[in-house]
């Protein structure tokens, strides 16, 4: 499997301004006093924080699903080529720690 590179993309405050005038979004700040700009904005975080978190939980429930299933062929072939329980044990325990980006101390 080839792993691609996103390359990216820094938008500069031009663009970034263009970008919220033709949302409408500059039009509606110059309506707001600062302390409600802020309390939005906070907002915006603290729902950006929030979604990225459930993101992260997400991607890692699924990678331990994959995992999983990973360890459980691993486990069915050991088995198909006549290895014991604590040979095949031994080989998923391999295979673990072969999967850390660091090495067990």
């Amino acid at each position: 499997m080839e792993v691609q590179e996103q390359k990216q993309v820094w938008v500069n405050r031009h663009q970034r301004r263009a970008y919220l005038r033709n949302a409408g979004i500059v039009r509606m700040k110059s309506k707001l006093n600062f302390k409600t700009w802020l309390k939005i904005v906070t907002n915006n975080i603290k729902n950006g924080k929030k979604r990225h978190e459930e993101y992260q939980q997400l991607i890692l429930k699924d990678m331990e699903t994959k995992l999983e299933a990973m360890e459980q062929r691993i486990r069915l072939s050991c088995n198909e080529l006549g290895y014991t329980k604590e040979q095949a044990d031994d080989h998923v325990q391999k295979w673990i720690n072969g999967l850390k980006p660091w090495p067990n101390k």
